[in-house]
This record gives structure tokens, C-alpha cells and sequence, in this order.
């Protein structure tokens, strides 16, 4: 298969315009991580550094301090430097990354856009921590939780996946590989979305 890359720089201020050129469809998945620059010692604020979510254009991007938009087709990635945003775009060979292609080239200075046919993609799937909450659980833990949140002893925050269904789990994670076919080794890889279907070959995360 041949695959799109991509990677550029884009000025800070211009990264939500950047995406909405791009016109991800509403069932593509977000995932934002903020690193805070202070001491973290509000739960509510532990909970907000980590958003996992469906794909809204309202969502303020640029706030956080890497990113990722991704579905089955693809995937765009970035992160904030001091001055501008590191932006790269992984995707199947298509019309949609064609698109995003040309607007990541519109948007940099010195987008670099090679060809790498000598790909061979492995698809893998892992384990995401945690069990579903509880009505009982919700009233012990309090405001903090929400109907449909995970929890893990070991991690110290609610875990929030965007699911379609009311599945308790376990939760997959999918995520495509890709490898130079020639030496064999992985090159780099994308997030692909969720499986919420019973799966006993996944890979613990």
C-alpha cells in the first residue's frame, strides 16, 4: 500500500484554522495532552490534562500541548515547540489525504511530503485500563465522575473513552504500524481508533 506522510511547522495561532480546512468527519476521535508548567494540586485539574474525545471543530486545540486526530483513513499529530506547532500526517494513499496534503503545504514554509510505497503496515490492538463505574461508584466518587467513566487503582484519575456503545470493557485500542520492507524495521506508526468488541488477541497496554 502507499502511504501519505507529511510534516510541517504551523504558527501557534494558526493551528485551528489548519484543522478546520482539513474537515475531519464527526466520528474521528481526538486526543489531547496538556504538560503543565506548574504544580498540579486540584483533582480537577489532573483530570483535564489527558481529553480523549469525538472530533468537534469548537474544541480549543491549541491549548494543548499535543495533539491527534485520527480515524481509519488516517491520522494528523502535532506539537507545540516555543514558537509554532510540529505538525505530521499519516494516512492511507486517498483523495482525503491528498486534501490535507495539499493544505499542510499551504499552511508551512517547509512541509516536507515524501512517498514511501515500501511500507507494509501490521494492524495491532491493546488493552485500555479500566473498568466501568458503577452507579454506586458515581455517588461514592462524587461530582468529578461522570455515567460511563473507567477507573484503574493504579492510575490516579477518571478515565473517559469515547464509546458508542455501553460495553464494560475490555476496550482496544487499534493502531496501525508500518515498516520498511526492506530492513524490517518500524518506521513509525498512527492511531487508528476503538474496538468495543469482545477480542481475546489484544495486547495489554
Amino acid at each position: 500500500m502507499t502511504y501519505v506522510i507529511c510534516n510541517g511547522r504551523v504558527p501557534l495561532t494558526g493551528l485551528h484554522t489548519l484543522i478546520a480546512h482539513c474537515r475531519f468527519p464527526a466520528e474521528a476521535l481526538v486526543l489531547l495532552e496538556c504538560l503543565p508548567q506548574h504544580t498540579i494540586t486540584r483533582q480537577k485539574e489532573r483530570q483535564d490534562l489527558l481529553w480523549f474525545g469525538s472530533f468537534e471543530q469548537k474544541i480549543a486545540f491549541e491549548n494543548y500541548t499535543s495533539g491527534r486526530i485520527f480515524q481509519a483513513s488516517g491520522e494528523l499529530r502535532w506539537e507545540k515547540e516555543r514558537d509554532d506547532f510540529q505538525v505530521v500526517y499519516v494516512g492511507d494513499e486517498g483523495e482525503f489525504s491528498r486534501q490535507i496534503e495539499a493544505i499542510l503545504r499551504d499552511y508551512s514554509n517547509n512541509t516536507s511530503l515524501p512517498e514511501l510505497p515500501s511500507l507494509r503496515s501490521q494492524r495491532k490492538e491493546y488493552y485500555l485500563f479500566g473498568t466501568r463505574l458503577q452507579p454506586g461508584d458515581l455517588e461514592k466518587i462524587g461530582p468529578l465522575a461522570q455515567p460511563g467513566d473507567f477507573a484503574e487503582v493504579r492510575i490516579h484519575r477518571l478515565l473517559r473513552y469515547p464509546l458508542k456503545g455501553n460495553s464494560d470493557g475490555p476496550i482496544r485500542f487499534i493502531v496501525d504500524e508500518l515498516f520498511d520492507e526492506k530492513t524490517g524495521q518500524r518506521v513509525l506508526f498512527r492511531f487508528v481508533g476503538l474496538n468495543e468488541n469482545e477480542n481475546k488477541e489484544a495486547t495489554p497496554a
